[in-house]
């Protein structure tokens, strides 16, 4: 004999059934909020990946430019423009302490300033500006349109000038030099 469930029954499974659609359901809602979070985990996890390969570009910039700035300098050494004595003084961990040599060799004008060279123009103890210029004195005083209270320069020969000048440039971002090139370079290590 076959019977058949009765209308309290069909209700009491429909009942639990409903309850089991609902159960499921939730699971999936709360699933779905799981695997939406997963993946603003994930992109911030990117997004994290990319910055920290960004700065590390960012220190290997920084640490070639400061190498170049190294080489400029030794160079200059060797060719007898800086003292073998200010060598050995010269402290060489940051682009600051870079500025700080500069700064301290400034005011010592010889007639090497009326050659070829890099300047560095400074305001208030801050370098401000890194020029060259074949003829140094020359053109410090030509720049009306830059205020600064100090100068320094660097004598080089006038076939690395372009090379030397650009190594201090992106080295030490002088805030007046505002050539694209340097104010990208500004902008990514201050990002």
């Amino acid at each position: 004999m076959n019977t058949f469930p009765t209308l309290g029954e069909i209700a009491s499974m429909a009942s639990s059934l409903a309850k089991q659609v609902e159960f499921h359901a939730q699971k999936a809602k709360e699933l779905s909020q799981e695997s939406d979070y997963l993946r603003q985990i994930e992109k911030r996890i990117r997004g994290l990946i990319e910055s920290r390969r960004a700065a590390i570009q960012r220190r290997w910039d920084c640490r070639r430019e400061l190498r170049l700035a190294r080489e400029a300098v030794e160079n200059l050494v060797k060719t007898g423009s800086v003292k073998k004595a200010d060598q050995k003084s010269l402290p060489w961990e940051s682009p600051d302490d870079i500025e700080r040599v500069i700064y301290s060799k400034s005011a010592k004008i010889d007639r090497s300033a009326i050659g070829p060279g890099i300047y560095f123009l400074f305001s208030s103890n801050k370098l401000v500006y890194v020029g060259q210029s074949i003829s140094v004195l020359s053109r410090v005083g030509s720049h009306q349109d830059k205020i600064f209270d100090r100068f320094s320069f660097i004598p080089v020969p006038k076939s690395r000038l372009n090379e030397t000048e650009r190594s201090f440039i992106n080295l030490l971002l002088p805030e007046l030099n505002i050539d694209q090139k340097t104010v990208n370079m500004r902008n990514q290590r201050s990002a």
